[in-house]
């Protein structure tokens, strides 16, 4: 298996690309694990139940137009979902370059995130509505 260094991600958020901000992607996938067991059994049985996701991410800030917080301040006044999609590298697609999509809200923005000195940076959360895809071409 080839190794992998996160140097290239890139992300779109409601149709807009942010990857040049960006300082890290999560998305941790889950699905819920249902007890079934009924008597009789001498083992706990489970079920997998709803699945869940969150995108979290880290930008530099910007507040330019059409950049980081005109983007996630667009999102959140918005009150709807928008589409996302996030891929190891900016290539295309492929097989060793898949996409994940899908559609998320946003539950948390704090366009000022920094000390004096620092660098400015903000972790919007979003939470996955719907189902995630995952393409390979």
């Amino acid at each position: 298996m080839a190794k992998f260094a996160a140097t290239d991600y890139d992300i779109v958020i409601n149709s807009v690309n942010l990857s040049d901000h960006l300082v890290s992607a999560s998305l941790p996938l889950e699905q819920a694990a249902e007890e079934s067991t009924a008597m009789g059994v001498g083992s706990r049985e489970y079920l997998v139940g709803l699945k869940d996701a969150t995108l979290d991410l880290e930008f530099r800030q910007n507040f330019d137009a059409d950049e980081v917080d005109a983007t996630l301040w667009a999102i959140y006044d918005g009150d709807a979902a928008v589409t996302f999609v996030v891929k190891p590298t900016a290539s295309d697609v492929s097989a060793t370059n898949p996409s994940y999509s899908g559609s998320v809200i946003l539950t948390q923005y704090d366009p000022f995130g920094a000390s004096v000195g620092d660098t400015a940076n903000t972790s919007p959360t979003f939470q996955v509505t719907g189902v995630i895809t995952r393409s390979t071409s």
